[in-house]
């Protein structure tokens, strides 16, 4: 075989390798919590040397971001600009949906909660890791806000950052305490409440003019 011939395979076995670490990190993090997260039961669930493993991810925090990356430990629902942006004409509309989607994303997503959890421990290599890729992953969508002068206002600026709090920490409740208000956070029935409950919050806010911003 060529060496142009063994290049694709080479490549294919090194995918198919950093995918089953990739997977081996969400068992490890799910079954046995963050706190025996590991590199050691990492490569032992992937069933793996340990040098695969610093070869393709570096370490633990490159193996999270990694992680965050190429599955999505943050939805960003927001559409791209061009052909679409205009259903979210109205800044309102958008941040509703984006909020909507963000709660159901983590609260199906146990990997990022679970990492989300972490956070409120204490800062550590982990949540540093987890914290650049939530950064990266919202940057595209803050600048789509940042073109909007009614995002700058102070009083609007505190209502996003508290529903985008609530929403998360209504996720994380979901996982470990979903009674919450005689809503339960951890069926389908409760969270068509929730999503009502942010449907309408914005309403006597001044975020639904059709006001746009020069780009």
């Amino acid at each position: 075989m060529s060496n142009s011939a063994r290049k694709p395979a080479i490549q294919a076995r090194r995918e198919s390798t950093e995918e089953r670490i990739l997977d081996a990190f969400e068992r490890v993090l799910t079954v046995q919590g963050i706190r025996n997260l590991s590199i050691n039961a990492i490569v032992e669930e992937a069933d793996v040397g340990k040098p695969l493993l610093y070869r393709y991810f570096g370490d633990l925090p490159g193996l999270i971001r990694a992680w965050g990356e190429r599955r999505g430990a943050f939805l960003d629902p927001f559409p791209p600009d061009g052909p679409g942006e205009e259903r979210f004409d109205d800044l309102k509309d958008l941040l509703e949906d984006d909020l909507i989607r963000t709660g159901l994303h983590l609260r199906d997503n146990p990997v990022t909660l679970a990492l989300l959890a972490e956070e409120l421990v204490g800062e550590s290599d982990v949540s540093k890791a987890f914290n650049d890729v939530r950064a990266q992953t919202r940057e595209a969508s803050m600048k789509r806000l940042l073109r909007d002068p009614r995002y700058l206002e102070p009083d609007n600026r505190g209502l996003i950052l508290i529903a985008y709090a609530a929403v998360t920490y209504l996720a994380l409740r979901s996982q470990h305490a979903p009674n919450f208000f005689n809503i339960d956070l951890s069926t389908e029935d409760g969270w068509n409440d929730i999503n009502g409950l942010i449907g309408g919050m914005f309403e006597n806010a001044r975020l639904a003019s059709q006001v746009r911003a020069a780009d």
